[in-house]
């Protein structure tokens, strides 16, 4: 009992006095979420209206860039905020009943969705602010920022490439997990309806293989464990049910429902078929977060070292005005 497996039909073992499972378990996190989800949504649209709407047209290149970046920034924060929001708002419309609810959420298409929603937006924030940082750099060491271009349209299309980029990188990390045609690398395992008590719980290839050897004898299957398909295992499942009443029902536990959460799994085993993808994901985080640090640091120091400079371009003002966008900067990107 509150071993986290589930051993009877009910759910009586893992939801009772003792234990009884929430999607949110700490109140204090929940009100956090939902204060960050709400301040990240209103915050992220004003700079995203502000940017498009009310900003006078840039004037430099570099004041074109910054507001293209930020722009993405904003909306890779809106997202991120919304996943809060939705995911605070099924807390509260699950509330007491999640944990005997809690196979049917986190193998539910909303899960999945809020998993890509989240994983999408802290993407597109993290690889922005790594390449505004550069720019940053770039216009620090070039004096990008005093150089003033009245072709917008050009300097328009030369920002495509770099927001369709961060775009295409985000949402294919983001959606290769629920791909049918991937999920053998990505579905955690299956769950089937009430009415088969034979299958409880989260049913992974490893609990699933011995119950079909034990039903079929080993004439069903003739491939080894680690080469049976998911579509090879339903379909054996399938078999060992009448299709009078529509046969036996299942979900899939894909990849963002390895928590109640529905976040990245950022989690694996040395054996896990996803260790290769989450590790690029991790890499390409890391590289985000140490571009922004690195592109930061020379910053402060070109900066620093202007200022020892006499006959210098940049006045002291400007010079804090750069100081504070950097430290926001940074501190905005330590978060992934």
């Amino acid at each position: 009992m509150c071993d986290g497996t589930i051993d009877c039909p009910d759910f009586s073992d893992e939801c009772n006095s003792v234990c009884h499972r929430k999607s949110i378990e700490n109140t204090g996190i929940m009100v956090c979420a939902t204060i960050m989800g709400i301040i990240g949504t209103v915050l992220s649209l004003v700079q995203i209206f502000k940017s498009i709407y009310w900003d006078e047209p840039s004037k430099t290149d570099s004041s074109f860039v910054n507001k293209v970046f930020s722009t993405l920034i904003a909306l890779g924060d809106f997202l991120t905020s919304s996943y809060l929001l939705i995911l605070v708002a099924f807390h509260w419309a699950y509330q007491n009943s999640f944990c005997e609810k809690q196979l049917a959420w986190v193998s539910s298409w909303p899960c999945e969705i809020i998993g890509v929603i989240s994983t999408t937006g802290t993407t597109i924030t993290s690889l922005s602010m790594a390449v505004v940082s550069l720019f940053k750099v770039q216009g620090t060491t070039r004096g990008l920022r005093y150089r003033r271009s009245k072709d917008i349209d050009q300097k328009f299309k030369k920002s495509i490439p770099y927001g369709i980029g961060i775009s295409f990188v985000a949402v294919s990390f983001a959606v290769t997990p629920i791909i049918p045609n991937f999920e053998d690398g990505f579905v955690n395992g299956i769950t089937y309806e009430d009415a088969a008590q034979l299958f409880l719980g989260v049913m992974t290839k490893e609990k699933l293989l011995p119950i079909i050897q034990g039903y079929h004898g080993t004439r069903m299957i003739t491939r080894s464990e680690t080469d049976l398909s998911w579509t090879r295992i339903r379909g054996i499942v399938s078999s060992m049910f009448t299709t009078d009443n529509g046969g036996v029902q299942h979900k899939k536990l894909s990849f963002y429902g390895n928590d109640p959460v529905c976040l990245f799994k950022f989690f694996v085993l040395p054996d896990d078929p996803q260790l290769t993808f989450v590790w690029s994901y991790i890499s390409l985080q890391f590289a985000c977060f140490l571009t922004v640090a690195v592109c930061h640091t020379v910053i402060a120091v070109l900066v620093a070292r202007n200022n020892s400079v006499d006959g210098s371009n940049l006045t002291s003002k400007v010079n804090r005005k750069i100081m504070l966008v950097c430290a926001t900067d940074f501190c905005a990107g330590c978060r992934f």
